[in-house]
């Protein structure tokens, strides 16, 4: 008994280290948590997916949901309420458990009809129509978009899932069995008033096979399984990201099962063994046995085709889910790895060292460490344009742990450089009110700079140079660049440049040595270099730049950028050799990407079409029109998407 035991320790200290401490995990879902908070739209934002729930595997992508504010859901003609939003109304009489129809209680002339189709006499809401028709607007701003897949968005790297959901405010009534009926002591009373206070969504996409699919819509419980996962036991979290990594690791790389079964069963079956034991079990002395509880279930549940949905029992996950064949197949490979037991793992790529761990207490640095190395990692993944009153609101009502606290002061001083951004650029005839809309967005940059290494320097130093302070601009980038060292990392919040970094003993001795083993944070903003993303309405626009911002949000490389803002400052102060000096920077980037063959990757695309680009335009500048136009030519050439004004410039050019 004590040797078993002592294997669950050991074995879940390995599984803290490969796939996150308490600590790791609550980073991960506070930085997403933080992140839909500050989204500044009109579309609240939710994060789910693994990332959402606080895992992160490798090459997983980014799941996000977006609330149509416009639309609210009720399910019966007596709910509804007077408001500025088109009703809709749920009809489930003709529909499978866990879809509806919603139909048009009157009509609503803010929207299209080509989202709408007759049926039966009413106006129902089609869920292919309006995917297709969210999607043709999502594509004019993010090109990349532009694949669907079930209710999702997708984008052509498959790093992004997009899903465009409505909301019912009320808890509804196929669901209100779960609320009452027999369980153990999870969930506990209070967590589910919480949950059916939140009501419900709806995702656009109907039961496949159904002869009416495109009229329906799937009620989705995502903020329900997010609150459930997040009231989990760390034990009950890690036994849920083993069988994902079974899944995704094992299962899926067999090609005939790859299709069979998806990380939501694997969820729904974590949910009934979560209710149906008690929580006690869930320790870290018995991780192993807990595992192995959770891989019978789901052998059995496979064998008798039975998963029935957590929240409406009434759909049965595993109806003609598997045909003979592949059934057969999976039931034998899961019983051989139960056979094998928890030594199984060490074929998976995540826990392919198992059989080498050797059980060793993870010292402060090492945590901080990885601390550190998670968000920087998933930070620029949730950083979209900030609002900082709800950040702030939020900081002060909510923010309780320093952890939480150092998160919140790294979104509030990004969403900073957007206030500034978004201030009205025109020059007033009024002196006096000039002045005080330049002091007002001075101090928000000034509040901006705390965020990373560099986006923050590169927006102020944008900001003096569209003031003509040029040698304010030049002190500011010279100081800029003298942060970036060997050891900071340049990440992306999109597809455009992801870094593979990973804390090395070298960078933990670097991170020591810097700040220290404690100050977590402070290695975060010295290590990290965000991209620059630039509002069409900013008074930080370069005049140079401005036909590239075509769409809100417009990426930059910060890099690239700080050399090309170098060169404007040295080029109206009349240095040509300060010029030459930065042309011969972005020369260098270049070869560097051309001579290591990078330029072919999607992750280094988007630098060298920049690079080249803002070289492109310092070259014309200077009066080089002939190497400008093989600039572009290069660019507009690679640049299929059109994200950039390479094309316009070159025609300029002929």
């Amino acid at each position: 008994m004590a040797s078993n035991k002592r294997k669950s320790l050991e074995f879940f200290t390995y599984l803290c280290q490969k796939i996150g401490s308490v600590d790791i995990v609550k980073a991960r879902r506070l930085l997403c948590t933080i992140g839909d908070i500050a989204l500044d739209n009109n579309f609240p934002k939710i994060s789910s997916g693994s990332k959402g729930e606080g895992l992160n595997f490798k090459d997983s992508d980014t799941d996000l949901m977006f609330i149509e504010p416009d639309f609210r859901v009720y399910e019966f003609e007596s709910d509804v309420t007077a408001t500025d939003k088109a009703d809709l109304i749920m009809n489930k009489e003709e529909t499978p458990p866990c879809f509806t129809y919603l139909y048009l209680l009157s009509n609503h002339k803010v929207y299209s009809q080509l989202m709408f189709l007759q049926k039966d006499g009413k106006v129902l809401l089609s869920s292919e129509l309006f995917k297709k028709r969210r999607l043709r607007q999502l594509i004019k701003t993010k090109p990349t978009l532009r694949h669907t897949h079930g209710p999702c968005i997708t984008d052509d790297f498959e790093e992004h899932d997009i899903a465009y959901c409505i909301r019912c405010e009320k808890w509804i009534s196929q669901a209100q069995p779960w609320i009452n009926r027999p369980r153990t002591e999870w969930p506990p009373s209070d967590l589910v008033s919480q949950i059916t206070s939140l009501g419900v969504l709806f995702v656009p996409i109907g039961c496949k096979g159904s002869v009416n699919e495109h009229f329906e819509w799937r009620i989705s419980f995502s903020v329900a399984e997010k609150l459930l996962i997040f009231s989990w036991s760390h034990t009950q979290l890690l036994c849920y990201a083993l069988l994902k990594i079974l899944l995704k690791e094992i299962i899926q790389q067999i090609g005939d099962l790859k299709d069979l079964l998806c990380s939501y069963f694997i969820k729904t079956l974590m949910f009934w063994l979560s209710e149906e034991s008690d929580p006690s079990i869930w320790r870290p002395d018995n991780i192993i046995p807990c595992f192995m509880a959770c891989l019978q279930k789901l052998l059995y549940s496979i064998e008798y085709s039975t998963l029935l949905h957590y929240f409406i029992p009434e759909s049965n996950l595993f109806f003609s889910r598997f045909n003979t064949r592949s059934k057969e197949k999976l039931i034998t490979l899961l019983q051989n790895l139960c056979h094998q037991g928890i030594q199984f793992f060490s074929s998976s790529e995540s826990l392919r060292d198992l059989s080498m761990f050797s059980c060793c207490v993870t010292n402060s640095i090492d945590r901080n460490s990885k601390l550190a190395d998670e968000i920087i990692q998933l930070f620029p993944l949730n950083n979209d344009r900030g609002h900082i009153r709800r950040l702030m609101y939020n900081f002060l009502q909510h923010s309780k742990s320093r952890l939480g606290k150092h998160i919140f002061s790294l979104f509030l001083s990004n969403a900073h450089q957007f206030v500034s951004q978004s201030t009205d650029g025109h020059h007033r005839s009024n002196n006096k009110q000039h002045y005080n809309e330049y002091k007002h967005g001075l101090s928000h940059l000034l509040v901006g700079l705390q965020s990373d290494v560099l986006s923050g320097w590169l927006v102020l130093a944008s900001f003096f140079n569209v003031h003509k302070n040029y040698p304010a601009a030049l002190a500011v980038i010279n100081h800029a660049l003298s942060k970036c060292t060997d050891e900071t990392i340049t990440l992306s919040n999109s597809h455009t440049l992801i870094s593979d970094f990973a804390f090395n003993d070298k960078m933990k001795e670097y991170v020591t040595k810097l700040i220290g083993p404690d100050n977590y944070i402070k290695a975060v903003k010295h290590l990290m270099i965000l991209m620059l993303r630039i509002d069409p309405n900013t008074i930080a626009i370069l005049p140079e730049l401005r036909q590239d911002i075509k769409h809100p949000f417009t990426v930059f490389p910060c890099i690239p950028v700080a050399h090309f803002i170098r060169f404007l400052c040295c080029y109206h102060l009349d240095d040509g050799t300060s010029c030459m000096d930065s042309i011969d920077q972005l020369l260098h980037s270049i070869s560097k990407l051309v001579n290591d063959d990078m330029t072919v990757s999607p992750k280094y695309w988007f630098l060298y079409i920049y690079s080249m680009l803002f070289l492109g335009v310092a070259k014309n500048m200077i009066g080089d029109t002939a190497f400008a136009k093989d600039c572009f030519q290069d660019v507009a050439r690679r640049d299929v998407l059109q994200k950039t004004s390479a094309s316009k410039r070159l025609s300029q050019l002929l």
